[in-house]
């Protein structure tokens, strides 16, 4: 058949299922966020994969046990002094990775960190202008919501287990909120200026990584499919994790 929104698939390494995502173009960016996301910008994308969820703490735990990945700089979370490797805590989202090991996660599962652009266009769900994921309405912490997100004003102060809240119109969770996801891109503050049509990447070298979509404890604003943050590869901490993407 042929592939199409809606179209799956699921990872022989890791177990997780990846949505398809088409070609496409969209506005990259937001006139009214901060600078470092002006100017609104035309973007074109081939099709390519993104995992359905976060990678989990029992999924990153298979990586670790084939000797492909170092295991997180802390097993314990925000509030629980017990996470990693708690079998209570097998599908929440695994966090206190750093980029390097994000990306050897990926690469262990045969895809790699999504690039800035892949993440934006995947995370709106073919809404165009759209504030957050799901639309323009104001995030719900009430699990299950279609405008739902684990962020700062929810209980508990802590992560959720994956897929909590119902998924955009790309079949994506938690694109909002829960943790920070690690992207492939070094952090250019200029660089929307100057970014490629086409498939970007990113600038060649830089200080900072990206990260996108909020996590438990952010301000509403961070929630919007347009905010940036810049960190440097190195840190982990208790609300950065990572999914993985795949281009066919």
């Amino acid at each position: 058949p042929a592939l199409g929104i809606g179209s799956t698939q699921i990872s022989p390494q890791d177990g997780m299922l990846l949505n398809y995502i088409p070609a496409g173009t969209f506005q990259m960016g937001s006139e009214s966020e901060s600078s470092d996301t002006q100017p609104v910008h035309t973007v074109a994308l081939d099709a390519f994969w993104i995992d359905q969820t976060e990678v989990t703490n029992a999924m990153y735990a298979l990586c670790v046990a084939d000797g492909d990945c170092s295991p997180p700089v802390s097993t314990s979370s925000y509030t629980r002094s017990s996470y990693y490797g708690d079998a209570a805590y097998a599908d929440y989202p695994v966090i206190s990775v750093d980029w390097s090991q994000a990306t050897a996660y990926c690469t262990w599962a045969g895809r790699q960190l999504p690039t800035e652009a892949q993440w934006e266009y995947a995370a709106r769900g073919g809404l165009a202008g759209a504030i957050y994921p799901w639309g323009d309405e104001m995030p719900s912490c009430t699990l299950g919501a279609q405008n739902g997100a684990q962020y700062e004003p929810c209980s508990p102060d802590d992560t959720l287990p994956v897929a909590s809240f119902a998924p955009n119109g790309y079949g994506l969770f938690d694109m909002a909120g829960n943790v920070w996801e690690w992207n492939a891109d070094w952090y250019g503050s200029d660089y929307y200026s100057s970014s490629p049509p086409e498939n970007p990447t990113g600038p060649a070298s830089g200080d900072f990584r990206m990260m996108r979509g909020g996590a438990g404890f952010s301000p509403e604003s961070s929630l919007h499919v347009a905010f940036r943050r810049a960190i440097a590869p190195s840190d982990s901490g208790t609300f950065i994790g990572f999914r993985c993407a795949l281009s066919p």
